[in-house]
């Protein structure tokens, strides 16, 4: 059909319908209504705006015949006693953008903004705890530098650039030269604490400012859970987040795992839960906190420790502490360690994994004197009779102070003294002399965590029934012991005084946190322990690490 043939038929007091008089009725009556047949007007009158007239029904099977890309004004039926050529003769009067006339009847049709960002190629597996990642690009050339923020919502992390190792990133940006390019973005699924999937509120948020200006969502959909809060029992769990380096492999995961359950299944302790929605500072390879931060909004049950990778050339083997902005210290939130972080060196063999992740996990939960009540329980007069002075470590240990590192002389490359490890004749897992011999903590190690704050089933509470049997690692000059009951010492253990005014004089008065390299971050390598060159007299460190 050509508008030709429906010309005469809008006309009104004589005067023809131009290309201007853009009001046509579409009323149901009229026979030349059809969606075809006015797509095929429209197409050739090409009017840059189009005002409609007539029911919506009509309208609406109109507008989706109309293959061109204009707004469109839509009028609803003029009412009875107007006609149609009445209703074009008072609207043709009428500038096309007079919005001061319209009624409350009429409606505004706009295109939406083109969102100028394209989002592809998910990974993820859709389950609480994972990491995912998706690639991102502009669609259209900005004529000056676009920066790209990233605003997620609760349990959602995004780093844009997914490089572990210069902590979490939120902005990206895109030149006039490299907009076209695909950049990859990571995110984290957090672990909320909730026992069923999280359907709703799984969105990443996206703002474009300087060169664009657009603000776009992406919707991940259902999460699905994975993750079950366990109130009755004390739990370390353990968060791979920052393996850099792709070292955790599932098996050693798994190795990690039961060095942290071994830990926590002798703790009786319960802990209020922590929803954690903050940036920590990374370990960098020396052991000291790097400029870089990492972001998380995870749950933490009782204790959560972020296991990272590290590369220091066999100089160690991993380093491990609480984070004292959440708790450890007498200046913390809580008073017992609720977040902490370890990384192990990738020099560390699979045979030894299990026994430097136990150590670390040592340090994590505040062995020795790493957290606040550990540490009161110190003496460090002097570098040769520094002691640990806790009543049932004194118990498991014959009756002795546990005597520490510095005893036994200053670090050969440093010189400085080691008040965080026991000295090599104290058989522990925290002592460097038997880190790769025990098969776990030993007696004098639970004994040192009672006198570190925590209730130690077989030490400072009973067994009960539904928990395992614990078995420590054996002394080489007795047999092994088997926790059965409830065989807490006789003798109470130093009362650790928080308050400062009624602190021991025999204990530790200062108030500062160790240093992340001196105290949290302790080395466990074959070089400070003075074990390397006895055990395997070679000059490359990695291999005698490798080899021990």
């Amino acid at each position: 059909m050509k508008f030709s043939d429906y010309k005469g038929a809008f006309t009104g007091s004589g005067r023809p319908l131009s290309r201007l008089d853009a009001t046509l009725d579409v009323a149901s009556s009229d026979p030349f209504l059809q969606p075809e047949v006015f797509a095929g007007i429209a197409q050739e009158l090409a009017f840059p705006h189009l005002r409609l007239s007539g029911s919506s029904s009509y309208l609406d099977a109109v507008l989706s015949a109309i293959n061109f890309q204009h707004r469109v004004k839509r009028y609803r039926r003029p009412t009875p006693g107007h006609t149609n050529l009445q209703e074009l003769e008072n609207l043709a009067s009428q500038p096309i953008f007079d919005h001061t006339h319209c009624s409350s009847q009429r409606q505004t049709v706009t295109q939406p903004p083109v969102d100028p960002v394209a989002i592809s190629h998910l990974s993820f597996s859709g389950k609480e705890g994972d990491t995912g990642t998706f690639q991102i690009r502009l669609t259209q050339a900005p004529t000056s530098t676009v920066t790209l923020t990233f605003i997620t919502g609760n349990f959602l992390v995004v780093d844009a650039d997914a490089t572990v190792q210069n902590g979490t990133q939120t902005t990206i940006r895109f030149t006039p030269q490299d907009w076209h390019q695909t950049r990859t973005v990571s995110f984290i699924a957090e672990l909320d604490g909730v026992c069923t999937n999280r359907d709703q509120g799984n969105v990443i948020n996206y703002t474009l400012t300087d060169g664009l200006i657009f603000n776009g969502v992406y919707d991940l959909g259902t999460i699905a859970n994975t993750y079950t809060p366990d109130s009755s029992h004390f739990n370390i769990d353990l968060d791979f987040r920052n393996d850099y380096l792709g070292f955790w492999t599932v098996e050693r995961r798994s190795l990690a795992q039961k060095a942290a359950n071994d830990w926590a299944e002798s703790i009786a302790d319960e802990w209020t839960e922590l929803q954690l929605n903050s940036s920590i500072k990374l370990v960098g390879n020396d052991g000291y906190y790097t400029d870089s931060t990492f972001t998380t909004q995870r749950y933490v049950d009782d204790l959560v420790v972020f296991v990272g990778s590290l590369n220091s050339n066999g100089l160690a083997g991993g380093f491990g502490g609480p984070e004292y902005d959440f708790g450890g210290w007498v200046t913390s939130p809580d008073l017992m360690p609720r977040v902490a972080q370890i990384t192990i060196d990738i020099t560390v063999g699979d045979e030894y994994l299990y026994n430097v992740v136990a150590h670390e996990i040592g340090h994590a939960l505040g062995l020795v004197g790493l957290n606040w009540v550990s540490y009161l329980q110190q003496d460090l007069t002097t570098p040769q009779t520094a002691v640990f002075q806790g009543g049932y470590s004194r118990a498991a240990n014959g009756g002795n102070d546990i005597p520490l590192q510095s005893q036994d002389g200053a670090n050969p490359i440093t010189g400085e003294y080691d008040y965080w490890h026991p000295a090599a004749q104290v058989y522990s897992i925290m002592s460097y002399q038997w880190l790769y011999d025990v098969s776990g903590p030993t007696t004098i190690d639970y004994a040192m965590l009672a006198d570190s704050g925590y209730s130690i089933y077989g030490v400072t509470a009973s067994l009960p029934a539904t928990r395992p049997t614990i078995v420590k690692a054996s002394d080489p000059s007795t047999s092994a012991i088997t926790t059965t009951s409830d065989t807490s010492s006789s003798t109470s253990p130093v009362t650790a005084e928080i308050n400062s005014s009624t602190i021991s004089s025999t204990a530790n008065t200062s108030f500062q946190r160790p240093t992340p390299a001196a105290r949290a971050f302790a080395c466990s390598c074959l070089v400070c322990s003075g074990r390397w060159t006895a055990l395997n007299p070679v000059s490359d460190l990695s291999a005698a690490i490798a080899q021990v």
